[in-house]
Order: C-alpha cells, then structure tokens, then sequence
C-alpha cells in the first residue's frame, strides 16, 4: 500500500463535541456490530458511557452499518474524551469499507490512525501518564490502523508494536486476528515480522557514553546495525576501531582485518577465533565472519584489545565502551592535563572537562580555528589538527615533538631575544628601537617588560600546556593510550608545579606567551581584558570548569604512571 498524502479530516462534529454533563451511566458498553468482543477495549470511566453520549455513539454505529462514509469535515478528536477518540476510530474503521474508492478508504484508514493514537494518548494523560492494558490495547489498535493506512509505517510501527504485544501479553498472530486485518497481504506481513525481528534483536552501542549506533533505526534497518551471534555483539569492521583511532586495513588475498592503535596491531581473520595481538596468538570466542555484504567483528574483543572496558545492559541491550583508567592507577596526571588543555579545548569546541578534549562518540562541531570540521569524528579532527597545524602524522613524530617541546620550545626563542634586549647599554637599546620596524619597535619593550616580570621562566606556559593539548590530540587520534598520554605529560606537569603556585599565575604566563608568540601589542592593556583573558576568567566560574582550577594541585606531588614515563616511551622509539 503507497502512502498517500491527505490532510486530516476528522469526523464526528456531534460525537466529538458532546459536552461532559454528568448523566446517569448506561448499560455495559458492547462492541460495534463489526468489531468482535475480544477485540473490543471499555475503558473504566471515560464519559463516553454517560447515557446521552452513549446514545450518539449507537446512533452513529447505526448509520455506518447503512452505509455513511466519512465526512467531509469534523471537530478535531484529540480534544475529546479517549473514549470518545477510540469509538470514533471504530467508525472510521468502518467508514474505510463503505468507502467508494481505495482513495476514500485509505483517508478513512488515516482518520482511524489519528483517532486511536489520540484516544492512547488521552488515556495516558487522564490517568496521570500511567501506561496500562487499556493503553497498550488503545495503542495496538493505532498500530492496526497505520499498517492498513500504509506499509511505509512498518519501521515505526515495530517499536511500538513490540512494545504493546509485550505488555499485552500477545503475539503477532494476536495483533491480526482483529476485523480487516485480513486485508493486510502477506508480503507485508513478512515484511512487519522481519521488522519487528530486528527491533527485537537491536543493539546499541556507546562510546564514551555516547551512542554511536541506535540500536534499530527507526526509519528502516540499516546496513550499519550491529547484530548478536553466540552472545557476543557483532558490529561492522570500521565501526568502533575507528572511532577508537585505529586504522582499519581490509588484506583480500588472506581475508584478514588488520587494525593499528598507539603501536598496537590487532589482526583478525574472517571466520577464525584466533586473533594475534602485536603477534601474541589470543582465543576468542566467536569468530568474524561476512553476511550482506558486510563484514562482522567482536565488539568486545576490539575494545579490549584497545584496552577498553566493556558492559553489557541486558535490560536495553545496550553495550557500553569506555576507557579503562585504572591502569594508571593513584596517577593525578589527568588532574594536571584537563586545566593545562583547557583554553584550546574551549577554543576549538572542544570539552574542557574532557580527557582528549572532545567525546570519542560524538562529532566535532565546526567551529574555533584551524582545520575543524563540522561532524567529523573525533579522531580524524584531531589527526587533521595535528597534521595542519603541526606537522605530526605518526605516532613517532607526536612522541618526539613532545619529549622535544617540554624542554626547547617557544620560550627558547623568547629568552633568547630577552637576553639581546637585556645585555644592550642604554644607547644601544635606544639605537635597537630607532633601527626596528613598525612591530620590533612595540615588541622589544614588551619582550623586556616580561623578562623583568617573569625572569627565569620567560613565557613556560604557554610551552608546557600546549603540551597537555598535544598528549589529548594524540590520544583522540589514536597515536597514543591513555597512560601513554598521561606519561607524555608528566615532565611539564613537573616544571609546572616547580616554577608556579596557582592557576591564575600560571594562566597569566600563558596569556603573556601567547600575546608575545603572535606579537600583539600589549602596550597599556591588560591580558584580563583580552579575548583569551576572558575566556579564562569565564573557565574559572563556570559551574562546569570551574572545579579544574584547584590550586591544591601546587602543593601535592605530581603522581606519574606506574611503569611508563615519557623517557621510556621516547627510548623505544630507538629500540
């Protein structure tokens, strides 16, 4: 059955605007002469059964078994009772068989859909959104009504179907044996049951706390679903190693999936439960295998072999993928690196309170500057990112930039044009300004001016927490783990706490690296009153940053990663 576009007519001008005077109750309600009892829903209460009502309704049942049609214009059902919206449906139902042509009742049918969806939800609100048999019954009927209407509701119809069948205790075989549900071919029966099937059987999968499949779409089953086999969910190859950071190799000739993460290399064969690890031989439990075209890996084993936690929620069949941060034990390096990261995560819609700065489950939004693009996953982002903006394509190259930096990086430069500037006499000084152009003439003041405020540690900051934003960028884009990241950090963590004693004074050196990196002229401004001043005094209050800003951190030890430090991970490099 096509869908077939027609403005709601409602029907029933009498019925529907039936005013609720409180009459003497009627006799038990009964069904219409086409609707057997079994299938007929009496809902306790409503004032449909007050006498007068009752009285119109049976008229109205009258003139539909002669014959009427459904009328040209109505009041609208939703603002009746829900007994009044679901005996209005059961005439439609019936004005659908009387009608002339397959047009008149396919309108009557969609009249018949919007009645009993309206009576499902009025019963809901009248009853202080409780959700009972008759609501699931009011509801069924709406499901009856949509898939006479048209086929194209069978995504949407499965939900809610499932949904209702469960509460009700009954299956699809109940939900046809109902008056003109003989009408619905099995073609289309087929069609609702692999429908209801999938919905059954969805899967969703989260990353991050983020869903990165829904589970069932509900505007049709896609290729992309994952599925369970053996009781372990299968999800397609690209999937989830992707947005862990791997990169994902399809080799045809041995029919394997090669994925490489942070060094590590994943390999696994098509129909195979034997998967290497880094060459390590590791059992698992199902295999991947093909189906539709598409290839099928373990969820479970992907992540874990990423070093990431998995559960499982039966109740919502739903799988949930998080990193494992235990395995950085007591280490407080994550406290160092959200706050150090957090001006550039701000900048760049990034998650200031974020480890890696934005959710590996959800897209980056376009915005700040450089190479973002709107909804890009994560880890191409940041790839991008590093690639653009610094260079830095491989796992070695991000490593090496960042054991390099900590120790030789912008400040360098400026400690060496503040030791010009310093070691010049009066008259030199003077001669340097009258020789220098436009931007030299206000930078060589400014480049003293720091030297005298900031002395030995020159403009650190903004070396050391650029470094944080490096070591997240590194881990989003899957160069580095977790711990590896962490460990990366920990030298600017140390010459962090060692040279400053708060946020603020160590922001401020950031503020003033940064205005003396892109040679702006703070001549008689205060970097509080700068855009990047701002945004930081914005950070500091905002109830959902603020708590990163804990000075505390200056007066504890800076706890690294058992086991790994940036020295070892630099020495392997060479290894």
């Amino acid at each position: 059955m096509r869908r077939r576009l027609y403005s709601f007519v409602t029907a029933l001008v009498c019925l529907c605007a039936l005013l609720p005077a409180a009459f003497a109750a009627s006799d038990s309600p009964t069904p219409p002469g086409w609707i057997p009892e079994k299938n007929y829903v009496v809902l306790p209460g409503d004032e449909v059964y007050q006498s007068e009502n009752w009285a119109k309704v049976l008229s109205l049942r009258a003139e539909a078994e002669a014959g009427a049609q459904l009328p040209d214009a109505g009041a609208e059902v939703a603002d009746a009772s829900a007994g009044m919206c679901y005996e209005t449906g059961l005439l439609r139902l019936r004005y659908a068989q009387n009608a002339p042509d397959a047009a008149g009742a396919q309108r009557a049918y969609y009249s018949a859909y919007r009645a009993f969806s309206a009576a499902a939800s009025n019963w809901k609100d009248q009853n202080g959104d409780q959700l009972d048999s008759v609501y699931y019954a009011l509801s069924l009927w709406s499901n009856r009504a949509a898939l006479l209407y048209d086929f194209d509701y069978s995504p949407y119809l499965a939900v809610s179907l499932d949904r209702n069948l469960t509460a009700l205790g009954l299956t699809l075989a109940d939900f046809y044996d109902a008056p003109y549900m003989d009408q619905v071919s099995d073609g289309d029966r087929e069609k609702v049951a692999q429908a209801v099937h999938a919905y059954q059987n969805r899967v969703a999968l989260y990353l991050d706390g983020h869903q990165l499949f829904a589970g069932y779409n509900v505007g049709g089953v896609t290729a992309a679903q994952p599925e369970i086999r053996n009781n372990r969910t299968m999800i397609p190859i690209r999937t989830l190693a992707e947005h862990l950071g791997a990169d994902v190799e399809w080799v045809q000739e041995t029919s394997q999936v090669v994925m490489t993460r942070a060094g590590v290399q994943v390999i696994m064969t098509l129909n195979q439960t034997t998967a290497t690890v880094d060459g390590k031989a590791i059992q698992m439990d199902v295999a991947p295998y093909a189906a539709d075209g598409r290839t099928l890996i373990p969820a479970r084993y992907v992540a874990e072999f990423f070093d990431q936690s998995v559960t499982w929620d039966a109740e919502n069949r739903r799988v949930d993928v998080q990193e494992d941060k235990t395995a950085v034990g007591d280490s407080n390096l994550e406290a160092w690196a959200l706050p150090m990261g957090a001006m550039l995560s701000s900048l760049n819609a990034g998650d200031p309170s974020w480890f890696g700065l934005y959710s590996r489950g959800l897209p980056v939004a376009g915005s700040g500057s450089g190479a973002y693009t709107t909804n890009d996953p994560p880890y191409k982002s940041c790839r991008r990112t590093l690639s653009d903006d610094w260079g830095i394509d491989s796992r070695e190259a991000l490593i090496t930039t960042v054991c390099s930096m900590t120790l030789h990086g912008h400040n360098d430069s400026f400690q060496e044009a503040a030791g010009l500037v310093n070691g010049l006499s009066a008259s030199g000084y003077q001669e340097l300004l009258n020789e220098s152009g436009e931007v030299d003439r206000y930078m060589w003041p400014q480049t003293k001016a720091l030297s005298e405020k900031w002395g030995d540690r020159g403009i650190l900051c903004w070396d050391l927490f650029r470094m944080s934003n490096l070591v997240q960028w590194g881990y989003e884009a899957g160069y580095l783990t977790y711990p590896e990241a962490l460990a990366l950090l920990e030298p600017a963590a140390v010459r962090l706490k060692e040279a400053f004693s708060s946020w603020d004074e160590a922001y401020e050196n950031y503020l003033d690296g940064y205005n003396w990196w892109a040679r702006n002229d703070m001549t008689g401004q205060s970097i509080w009153e700068t855009s990047h001043g701002k945004r930081y005094l914005l950070l500091k209050e905002s109830e959902a940053t603020s708590a990163l800003f804990d000075d505390a951190l200056f007066s504890c030890a800076v706890l690294p990663v058992p086991g790994l430090s940036a020295a070892s991970l630099s020495a392997a490099l060479s290894a």
